[in-house]
Parts: structure tokens; C-alpha cells; sequence
């Protein structure tokens, strides 16, 4: 999220995510990736003037944006949003595929991608009061490991502790390096022991805020942990997620000085820039939207999309630079892939791989018989 380690309530924050492609989805990630920080030019700067007890206001869709607590057994990616302030991961991804340590101090991926070992910090606990060990993150692991929608803790088959600043986890396969980077999402997330069968009620993790309350289609509150391990690294005294739909409704309520942040999309972007004393950045999102093929119906065959030449007329004939210039301001990305020009799978040879060209769409038409 943004806007996490240094902000005061008598700040204005405004956060922009700026759609790659055609169209960006409402859910984003929660470090940082797709989204920006923007301040008010007026307000104090520097540690000095953060109000250690300040609660950050966040427009977030509290309808669809978040389906359960508990990541044993959520099945929307999305919901990792919310749950990273409160339970906390092993590893950290720091953006653009690169993985830092976090709980997790060092890993070892071995035996040909069979075995990952982990070296933990020895000064966590969770925030029950219960120190964290190898003993109790795999207890997490396994707990998280039930829900079926998880591919890569899946495929650990033993999960030992040869000490209490050790965990090793054994594979079926050779996915350990799959599996370290799924340690840094929901795979990963810090359950602690006290909340397993009741986190999707009362969550309990080892993260830098407490889970305070949550009503569905309002709000979810959470308030500063302090005795979390990295607790200086955070100013905030809580943060407070506020219904607010994604998009214009959620600039309506920063309009309305009911939120501190934001997250809107291009269409909303001249009416963000045009807000009093606010600053408003764009970066890149994760999110993309695509045009899919259906090659085959269950009830008629195969369809005119079965041929490639189709495709790829199909592909000629989107005009990627115009929908970005009006449905997105020209804030967009336009790709033809996947990633984005920021992450590190983004692939150089697939740019401009089916620029506009209408009459080249005619002729890949006339050649399949349409």
C-alpha cells in the first residue's frame, strides 16, 4: 500500500493507478506495484512532524475488494491487500520479480529445486504475544497449505524444523524457486497458532498492524502494532479502509476530504490533477485487460477464430494508442503482452509485434475467406 512508513493525519495523500493496455481491473497490489504516493505541497515534511498516533483514511471497495480474512481459505488474490499489514510475510517482494529477506532472513533452494530451506529472525513475535519459531511457521505453513487454490506450498510434502531459526521444506517436484517467490504472497502470509479456524473472523499475525474491527461494506480498522519487530520503519498509528467503489466514487470521497487516499483510474485523472491542494502521481499498474479468442463453442464448432490469420487480423485492426489516448488520457501502456515495460518478464520482442494496420487486417481476412 502506499503511503505506509511515513504520513500524518494532517496529510492529504492521493494515490493514482494508471492503466497498461487497454483497461485496468480494481485490484491492485499492495506494495506498491501499479500504485503512487502524492502529498499535500503545503503540509509539514520530515520525521519531525508525523503524528505517531495518525490514522490513515483509504478509499477501498470493501464490497468486492476483499472476500475473507483468513488465506487458508480466501480465494481472491486480492484480499492480500489487507492482509499483509496484519499477518506479514516471509519474504518481501520488492517489485519488478526481486525478492528481499524479510522474516525469512536467508533462503536455500537445494537439490535441484527440491528443497528450500529457510533461516528465520530470531526477534519476532506475533501479536498475541507468541514467539514466532520454525516450530510455529510451519504450523502457519501447513495451515495455509489446506486451501487448494495455493499451487505452490501445495507441493511441499515434509516440512522440517532442525532448529528454532530453521524451517526446511521438502517438495514433490522441482518448484523450489516457484515456491520461495509464493512465500512472499499468501503462500507465506504469518498466521499466527491462536487465530487457525477463527482468522477469517479475528485474523492474528506477526504483522506491523492489529486487526481492530471489520464491517463488511464500511470498514476494516487496523491500529499500530508496537511490538513488532520492524516498528520504526512505520509512522502510522492506524489505518482505516473506507467503503468507497473503485474509480470515481473513491475520488468523490476524497473530493469530500472523507478519505486520504485513492486509487483511480485514467478517466479520473484531469479531475485529480485539478484538486486543491493535492499532488497527484501515476506509475504503471500490474493490471492489464485483453481481448480473448474463443476457438471453439460447445454448441456450434469451431469458430472463424480457429484460424490464425483471424487472430492476428483481429490484432491489426485494434488501434491500441487511440484507446489509450481516450479512454485512459494517454496515460496508459500500450503492450502486447502480459508485463508491463517495468517488470522483469517483459519481453522485447513482442512490442510492436501487431501494430495498426487495417489494411494488413483486410488482407489476413481475405485470405482466410472472410
Amino acid at each position: 500500500m502506499v503511503t505506509t512508513k511515513s504520513s500524518a493525519r494532517s496529510r492529504r495523500w492521493f494515490a493514482g493507478v494508471i492503466v497498461i493496455g487497454l483497461l485496468a481491473g480494481a485490484c491492485g497490489e499492495s506494495k506498491g506495484k501499479g500504485e503512487s504516493e502524492a502529498t499535500n505541497d503545503s503540509s509539514p515534511s520530515g520525521e519531525g512532524d508525523v503524528d505517531p498516533d495518525g490514522v490513515l483514511r483509504y478509499a477501498y471497495d470493501l464490497e468486492t475488494g476483499i472476500t475473507n480474512l483468513d488465506p487458508a481459505i480466501s480465494q481472491n488474490t486480492c484480499d492480500k491487500n489487507i492482509w499483509t499489514f496484519v499477518y506479514d510475510t516471509l519474504i518481501v517482494d520488492a517489485g519488478n520479480g526481486k525478492l528481499e529477506p524479510h522474516v525469512a532472513t536467508a533462503w536455500e533452494v537445494t537439490e535441484a529445486g527440491k528443497v528450500v530451506t529457510l533461516t528465520l529472525r530470531d526477534d519476532v513475535t506475533y501479536q498475541d504475544g507468541t514467539p514466532l519459531t520454525a516450530e510455529t511457521v510451519i504450523d502457519g505453513l501447513q495451515y495455509i497449505q489446506q486451501n487448494t487454490n495455493l499451487t505452490d506450498i501445495g507441493h511441499v510434502v515434509e516440512f522440517e524444523a532442525p532448529d528454532a531459526t530453521t524451517v526446511v521444506l521438502t517438495l514433490d517436484d522441482a518448484r523450489g524457486n516457484s515456491l520461495v517467490a509464493a512465500l512472499s504472497g499468501q503462500d507465506g502470509m504469518l498466521v499466527a497458532p491462536s487465530a487457525f479456524g477463527d482468522a477469517e473472523n479475528h485474523p492474528v499475525g506477526a504483522g506491523p498492524f492489529t486487526f481492530e474491527s471489520f464491517e463488511r461494506g464500511q470498514s476494516l480498522v487496523l491500529t499500530r502494532n508496537p511490538d513488532y519487530w520492524d516498528a520504526d520503519s512505520w509512522k502510522l498509528g492506524g489505518i482505516e479502509f473506507r467503503q468507497a467503489a473503485f474509480g470515481p466514487p473513491s475520488v468523490q470521497r476524497y473530493q469530500a476530504d472523507e478519505v486520504d487516499v485513492a486509487k483511480f483510474l485514467g478517466d479520473s485523472y484531469e479531475v485529480a490533477t485539478k484538486l486543491p491542494d493535492s499532488k497527484v502521481g501515476t506509475a504503471l499498474a500490474g493490471q492489464y485487460a485483453q481481448l480473448e479468442f474463443r476457438q471453439t463453442s460447445q454448441q456450434n464448432g469451431d469458430t472463424p477464430f480457429k484460424d490464425v490469420r483471424v487472430r492476428q487480423a483481429v490484432s491489426h485492426a485494434i488501434n491500441r494508442d487511440e484507446i489509450n489516448e481516450k479512454v485512459e488520457n494517454g496515460l496508459g501502456e500500450v503492450t502486447w503482452q502480459h508485463f508491463n515495460s517495468d517488470s522483469p518478464y517483459h519481453a522485447d520482442e513482442f512490442d510492436e509485434r501487431y501494430p495498426y494496420d487495417p489494411e494488413r487486417a483486410r488482407e489476413l481476412l481475405a485470405e482466410a475467406g472472410y
